[in-house]
């Protein structure tokens, strides 16, 4: 029996722009707030395997693909493709963003405080849409108290 040896490195076959494009990628879906590929992916509505073959730089990202990550991601299709250009159209930088944590009844009370601030400026929020946010909150509350 004659085994022959993989002497390529991993990613060996994986063209460097293709690496740059999926780091990209990456970046933005970050920077905007998805957690995990497969989030993205379901925003996008693309096929999952799809979207993790770009972002992993194992499948090349076409050109009107790239215009539409693009537009959901408030970047621009030349950024993802080839690192020319601004990351974000909204001139918002990459790094470490600070977070203020509060807890569940904190986080009530200040979009309740807002709520009612909006109400007062004549706002056209409805009480059913009124209600629906504020059991949304709750639902969160009880998330963060867990």
């Amino acid at each position: 029996m004659n085994k022959q040896k993989n002497l390529r490195a991993p990613n060996a076959a994986v063209p460097e722009l293709q690496r740059q494009q999926g780091e990209r990628l990456k970046k933005l879906r970050l920077h905007r707030g998805f957690k995990t590929a497969s989030d993205a992916a379901r925003k996008f509505e693309i096929a999952g395997p799809t979207y993790l073959a770009h972002e992993n730089g194992t499948r090349a990202i076409r050109t009107h693909i790239a215009e539409y990550y693009a537009k959901e991601l408030g970047s621009s299709a030349s950024w993802i493709l080839h690192g020319e250009g601004a990351a974000t159209v909204d001139g918002s930088e990459f790094g470490p963003r600070s977070f203020t944590v509060v807890s569940g009844d904190d986080l009530v009370a200040e979009v309740a405080s807002v709520l009612s601030k909006l109400e007062g400026a004549a706002s056209k929020l409805t009480p059913a849409a009124k209600a629906m946010i504020l059991s949304g909150l709750e639902r969160t509350k009880g998330l963060l108290s867990s």
